[in-house]
């Protein structure tokens, strides 16, 4: 069940089909990067660094560009999108 209380029953990400799986994982991998930016942040107030952290964050941004790019490509097939170009 929905929190609604509808009686439709609650959808599996394959049934949501690719654009919401990814705009999900996109918020979700924006959530990853934002935690090790605020660490370094954190540690370069006290003059610190944390290279495993520098690292993680690398691999977080490639995950998010690759994301991004997958949910781009939706979204300009998307038939709301294609009647705003009209």
């Amino acid at each position: 069940m929905t929190q609604n209380n509808s009686t439709e029953p609650e959808r599996t990400w394959a049934e949501k089909g690719d654009l919401a799986y990814w705009a999900d994982t996109a918020l979700n991998i924006e959530k990853a990067r934002v935690a090790p930016q605020v660490r370094l942040a954190h540690l370069a107030k006290t003059g610190r660094t944390s290279p495993d952290t520098e690292e993680f964050l690398t691999l977080v941004r490639k995950a998010e560009d690759f994301a991004d790019s997958r949910l781009a490509a939706l979204i300009i097939l998307h038939p709301t999108w294609l009647a705003m170009g009209e």
